[in-house]
């Protein structure tokens, strides 16, 4: 085993050895709640190519860049759950807060990267394919065959391209509404298309 895996390891060791003292618990998971967002902040708004006027603006106030240049310090960690839902809005991510066993917070801490710390917009979203894809492989079904599922139909697929269509989510809000076919989102080149990975 080489030096630098041997020292990686034994700084997980002592993470875990720390984490048995409830201060220092609570001193992690506060770290780790105001790091991280002021972090993602930067990263997301510098990905874009923003100055923090931008994102104030996009919060509907370009006056409000001196709150932007606070909520990027990792000091400051007074969000409120109505600002990070306007943040995320602006920056076309999804915002996800909630209780979590110190075990994910501890694998999500090791496993942390520039990807995790910068996800990509709803745009960019590969993973939104990935999920419309198994989420057809485990229908295999088309939807006409299950037209009064509680759900309404999840994905349809592009029969004249059935052979190479990707299935995809349908829009937002559609599940259990309206399954005309105005609302549905056809999987296949178009959609790929639509949603702008491609």
């Amino acid at each position: 085993m080489t030096n630098e895996r041997q020292l990686i390891l034994s700084r997980k060791e002592q993470l875990l050895l720390d984490l048995r003292d409830s201060e220092y618990r609570r001193g992690f998971v506060e770290g780790h709640a105001k790091d991280t967002i002021a972090f993602q902040l930067r990263k997301l708004r510098k990905a874009k190519g923003w100055e923090q006027r931008d994102v104030a603006k996009g919060l509907g106030n370009p006056k409000l860049q001196p709150m932007i240049s606070r909520y990027e310090n990792p000091d400051y960690g007074r969000y409120s759950i109505n600002t990070l839902l306007e943040l995320a809005s602006v920056f076309d991510v999804a915002l996800v807060v909630r209780l979590a066993p110190f075990s994910e917070l501890v694998e999500w801490d090791w496993s942390c990267d520039a990807g995790t710390l910068c996800p990509p917009s709803f745009d960019k979203d590969e993973g939104l394919i990935r999920i419309g894809a198994r989420i057809h492989n485990e229908q295999r079904f088309s939807v006409e065959s299950q037209p009064n599922s509680r759900l309404g139909p999840i994905v349809e697929v592009d029969k004249r391209q059935a052979g190479q269509a990707r299935p995809m989510p349908l829009a937002p809000g559609t599940f259990g509404g309206d399954s005309s076919p105005s609302h549905k989102t056809v999987a296949g080149a178009g959609a790929i298309k639509a949603l702008g990975v491609a």
